[in-house]
């Protein structure tokens, strides 16, 4: 955790020095609309798991749909996630996330949903990054073995983005999200823990449209396994090819508890 603790402070530093040369700090698409931005699997702004501190534009619709795969305490795990998100104004976000869930023992069905708000409070300048909170709403749907909650639960999340122009030709977008979750707060039942992510995002494409992305993720403090893994840090690679309506990302969550989450989602912009 203390070493988290530093990589995020580095990384914290690196993302507001990144605001000398900012390409992009307005909205939607980076300089020269040659990059595009993509809703993640969660259903706001971000790459692979974790969110940004941007959102999409006023009005615009991404409608996501994945699958995933994943093992762990001997059982396997199959989801297929649907992810609704829709801009509102030029600074806010909302997203509706609900997954189907199969296990390889034991009934399938929907393994919760959840309702989100992002709401970016600073653009990003010349010198600072993009900062943002995010609060997401947990319900629970379906088999209560595959819901994280039994009755309700809240999320929140502080943001920090900030894509730039290292050269002429070479763009790169440094991501930051650090967030809280409460499970079933005032019930017997009830835990907290943290999650924090930092990210990389470097179009590999003279057009910009096929992106590298690379995600570092930690959590830690969860008392109760949900799909079998409780708490642990990540390393997550994933490829991205998005245009103004499709997009199509590839990813493997490494986890340091042995397992590995595959992801594939398919991405429509209205």
């Amino acid at each position: 955790m203390k070493k988290l603790i530093q990589y995020l402070f580095v990384f914290n530093v690196l993302v507001a020095s990144m605001g000398v040369h900012a390409a992009n700090p307005g909205e939607g698409r980076w300089v020269a609309d040659e990059v595009f931005r993509s809703a993640n699997i969660g259903a706001l702004t971000g790459l692979l798991h974790m969110n940004s501190a941007y959102t999409v534009r006023d009005g615009e619709l991404q409608i996501n749909v994945g699958l995933t795969t994943e093992s762990a305490g001997g059982t396997s795990y199959a989801q297929v996630p649907l992810a609704i998100t829709y801009g509102l104004g030029n600074n806010k976000e909302l997203g509706f996330v609900t997954r189907y869930t199969s296990p390889s023992t034991g009934a399938a069905g929907m393994g919760g949903a959840e309702l989100k708000f992002k709401w970016r409070f600073r653009r990003q300048t010349e010198y600072l990054p993009a900062t943002a909170l995010a609060f997401g709403l947990l319900i629970p749907t379906g088999p209560a073995n595959l819901n994280e909650v039994s009755s309700w639960g809240v999320r929140f999340a502080g943001l920090a983005a900030s894509e730039a122009n290292l050269a002429d030709t070479f763009y790169i977008g440094m991501y930051m999200d650090i967030g809280l979750t409460l499970i079933d707060p005032g019930s017997a039942t009830s835990q907290r823990y943290g999650d924090a992510s930092i990210g990389l995002l470097f179009p590999i494409s003279d057009d910009g449209r096929l992106q590298a992305m690379m995600e570092f993720n930690y959590i830690g403090g969860r008392s109760t396994a949900y799909l079998g893994s409780t708490n642990y840090t990540a390393i997550t690679p994933a490829i991205r090819y998005a245009s103004k309506s499709f997009k199509m990302t590839l990813g493997a969550q490494i986890r340091s508890n042995n397992v590995t989450k595959i992801i594939a989602t398919l991405g429509f912009e209205f």
